[in-house]
């Protein structure tokens, strides 16, 4: 029994199919990003991420999340409670940079950046992320507060 190769025509045209589904699942998964639905999702799967014993609180968090975001109130707590916490606070991103472990962040902004105290930080696991670097390419805060004990004596910027 011989096998035969299929003909150019069909070829082509299962190559034509291959990049059309790819499109369309592409597409699919842009206007997914642009739903309140998947910001819900990051939302929850953000807040429920300890990091060293850091977790984020988001309110009013809008916007698309594979370009630019925004969230009312950001809060970063640990054992002892929120130490630092940021209001209108505005990111761009690029996610193609995650297929290769680089997480690119074009600009980071607040309004308004609180810092009451140190963080008390818990202990580092090693290899625990997929990202090997990070990059902020702007980084704008318009007031800076920080409280007394955390660079010394009470300072706004």
């Amino acid at each position: 029994m011989t096998w035969r190769w299929p003909s150019p025509k069909t070829l082509r045209r299962a190559a034509i199919g291959i990049v059309a589904a790819l499109l369309v699942s592409l597409l699919l998964l842009r206007v997914l990003a642009l739903t309140p639905m998947a910001r819900g999702l990051v939302e929850a799967r953000v807040e429920a991420l300890t990091v060293r014993g850091q977790s984020i609180e988001l309110d009013g968090f809008k916007g698309d999340l594979l370009g630019r975001m925004s969230v009312a109130s950001l809060k970063v707590r640990d054992a002892d409670g929120v130490w630092g916490e940021a209001e209108n606070f505005d990111l761009s991103w690029g996610p193609l940079g995650l297929l290769s472990g680089h997480l690119r962040l074009k600009e980071v902004s607040s309004d308004v950046l609180t810092v009451s105290r140190r963080p008390i930080l818990g202990p580092s696991k090693s290899g625990g992320s997929f990202l090997k670097r990070y990059t902020v390419q702007s980084l704008g805060v318009s007031t800076l507060s920080l409280h007394d004990g955390v660079a010394g004596p009470a300072q706004t910027y």
